[in-house]
Formats: structure tokens, C-alpha cells, sequence
């Protein structure tokens, strides 16, 4: 029986290029990273914000819109009144 060394020798070389082009690649392969910026982090925080807010207005809204189809909803002019030169004097506040 005869064997076939050029064969050997070429398939040798063929899988040891192989493993060299493996090493090459694996020792400049590089990972991909993303860095947010200072705004994109105020807005993701801003919407975490947002979401916990609607969340808590869902129960307000849910209970308000019960008494409504009710006829049970009352609330003083005064109070309202009140409410909204409260929430217009803190927004002034925050402005400054």
C-alpha cells in the first residue's frame, strides 16, 4: 500500500494556515460598545419617570371616572381654584 505524503503534507499545512488565521482574527477581533450621552441618560430617566407617574394616574383616573358615571363626583370651586394657582405658583418657583 502506498500513502500519498503530498497529499498529507498539504492538508496538513491547509488546517495549521487555518488555525493561524483563527488566532490572527480572535486577537483583533474587537467588541462592539455603546456610550450614551449625558442628554440620552436625562431622557431615559425621564420616561422611567413618566411611566411610574402614569401608573399612579391610572387608579386616580380609573376612580374619578367611576364616581363621574355615578353622579357621586363632586368638588368645590375653591378647591379646584386653590389646586391650580398651587401647582402655577410651584411651577414659577421652579423656573427661577
Amino acid at each position: 500500500m502506498k500513502i500519498n505524503r503530498t497529499g498529507y503534507a498539504q492538508l496538513v499545512r491547509k488546517l495549521e494556515n487555518s488555525k493561524g488565521a483563527q488566532k490572527a482574527s480572535a486577537e483583533h477581533e474587537r467588541k462592539d460598545t455603546i456610550e450614551l450621552s449625558e442628554a440620552s441618560r436625562k431622557i431615559k430617566k425621564y420616561a422611567d419617570t413618566m411611566k411610574t407617574v402614569e401608573s399612579e394616574n391610572v387608579d386616580k383616573i380609573e376612580a374619578i371616572k367611576s364616581k363621574l358615571s355615578s353622579g357621586t363626583y363632586k368638588i368645590s370651586s375653591k378647591e379646584l381654584a386653590d389646586r391650580i394657582l398651587t401647582e402655577i405658583k410651584a411651577q414659577i418657583a421652579k423656573e427661577k
